[in-house]
């Protein structure tokens, strides 16, 4: 249910990412289901993220291989990809991502193995897996998941992004 990729070399890659997103807009998000210090989900498309070419050219095209490899399918599709920051006090309440077939989640930064995203079945077991830094997780769209409340003061920093496959 839950596909795992491990970047390679991604310590290569951390502080390069980590400091693109620093540098990046500034906008925080706080309502009844969420509270995420610093994220550019639902900002404009033009807005330029350099982070997301990072990513495209040196990680995910050996990532696209390997999972359309595994799914046994032709072509995958980016249809949205935003990052994260969740510091003391942040949480996303359980969520699910419509209009795609799979959410995707490359951890970062990870203060503590319980600050990995949790997810559900459909029959609301949560599902049992182990994540580290520099993991790229996939999973059906569909299932409901959830960043817990950091408890930590070193920040969570995650990079989502949604996907389709042919």
């Amino acid at each position: 249910m839950i596909y795992k990729y491990k970047i390679p070399n991604f310590e290569n890659y951390k502080d390069l990412l980590i400091n693109l997103i620093d540098n990046n807009v500034n906008y925080s998000v706080q309502n009844e289901e969420e509270i995420i210090s610093k994220t550019d989900y639902d900002l404009p498309e033009y807005l330029k993220k350099e982070y997301w070419s990072l990513l495209k050219e040196k990680i995910l095209i050996d990532f696209n291989k390997d999972f359309l490899k595994k799914v046994n399918a032709k072509k995958i599709y980016y249809n949205n990809y935003w990052f994260q920051i969740y510091q003391l006090g942040d949480l996303h309440a359980p969520h699910r991502h419509p209009n795609c077939m799979f959410t995707n989640i490359i951890f970062l930064n990870l203060p503590k193995k319980n600050l990995k995203t949790n997810i559900w079945n459909l029959d609301n077991t949560k599902l049992d897996f182990t994540v580290d830094e520099g993991d790229l997780i996939t999973f059906p769209s569909f299932l409901p998941h959830e960043s817990p409340k950091n408890i930590f003061f070193e920040r969570k920093i995650s990079i989502s992004f949604n996907t389709n496959i042919v």
